[in-house]
This record gives structure tokens, sequence and C-alpha cells, in this order.
């Protein structure tokens, strides 16, 4: 009788103590952050951007100051999750970088950079979508995956991105559903 009671006294502090981590965590995502400090990672904001979209013969990320869109969407079109996880992200890219490289993300070279931008796309992914769906709606959007939708999103409807970086016909002379890109030619601004 003893044993069976043991084991039922295991299994309630277990499950105590994964719901208290489970409720912690969902209180820490849901509390006000101070979004003055945003800003503060601008060059690191910058830095991360260029990663995603170099420059090369089309201007880049930094280029097109995608770090002021990606600023200004997190403070003002994001909820608090999506703000905690970005702010939370942020803080943690930084901490893995000294920790790794012993150097802040922006001092660190090209390869550096990469590695620890691939893993925090592979800390963000989930092998099944379902998962992640339900991780997404339960905990928001991961840090990584917010980031490289802004970048884009940022990128493509910059003038810099739309122009120069995307083939750009701002007077359409009449409308084509589907139109076959040029073997040379760069993907549509405009739909």
């Amino acid at each position: 009788m003893k044993r069976r009671r043991a084991i039922a006294n295991i299994f309630f502090i277990t499950g105590t103590a994964i719901a208290g981590l489970a409720g912690y965590e969902w209180f820490s995502l849901n509390r006000k952050q101070n979004l003055k400090i945003l800003p503060s990672y601008k060059t690191l904001i910058a830095e991360l951007a260029e990663i995603i979209i170099p420059a090369t013969d089309t201007p880049g990320a930094k280029d097109a100051r995608v770090e002021d869109f990606i600023i200004k969407m997190v403070m003002n079109c994001e909820d608090i999750k999506d703000q905690n996880n970005f702010l939370k992200g942020m803080e943690e890219l930084q901490h893995f970088s000294i920790k790794r490289y012993k150097c802040v993300f922006e001092k660190c070279g090209l390869n550096e950079k990469i590695a620890v931008m691939t893993h925090f796309e592979e800390k963000g992914t989930s092998p099944n979508k379902i998962v992640k769906k339900i991780k997404t709606k339960i905990f928001g959007k991961s840090f990584f995956d917010q980031l490289k939708d802004f970048t884009v999103t940022g990128y493509c409807t910059s003038e810099l991105g739309a122009k120069k970086g995307l083939a750009y016909d701002y007077i359409p002379v009449k409308y084509e559903p589907c139109i076959p890109l040029l073997s040379s030619q760069k993907s549509w601004a405009t739909k």
C-alpha cells in the first residue's frame, strides 16, 4: 500500500511542477514588455536582416532599411506574446553568440552569423505541422519566423526592394493573370 501511495505522490508532484512551469511560461509571455529598448537592437536587427537578404548585384536588406520596418511592426502591430517572443529571441541570440563565439553577433564573421541563424531557425521549427500550429496558437510565433517574415515583407515593400531587387512595372498595359518569367528576369514586385 505504501508503494502505491509513493508512486501517486511522485505523479502528483511531477504534474504540479509541469503545470507550474507551463503557467509561468504562459504568464511571462503575456506580461507587458518595455518596448522602448527595441530601438537599441537596431544594428543587430539590421545584421540579421542582411543575413536573410544579403546585398549582391541587387540591394540588400540593410540598403532598404528593413530594420526600421521590423521595429515599427513589432512595436505597433504584434500582440504581446509575439512582442515578448521577439525580444526574448533577440536576447537569446546575443547570449548564444557570446557563449559560442565569444563576441556579439554584429562582430562575428559571416560563417559564424550563418551558423547562429541556422541554429535559431532549427530551434523555431517543429517536425510536425500540427504541433507547430498548436504551439504558435498558444505561445505565439517564434522569433525566427517573425524575423524572416518581417524582413521579406519589409524588403519587398520598400522602394529599393521593389524597383531594384524585383521587377517593377508601375503602369501595366493590360492584365495578364499568368506571365512566365524570362530566363534572367527577376520576380515581379506587382501583382
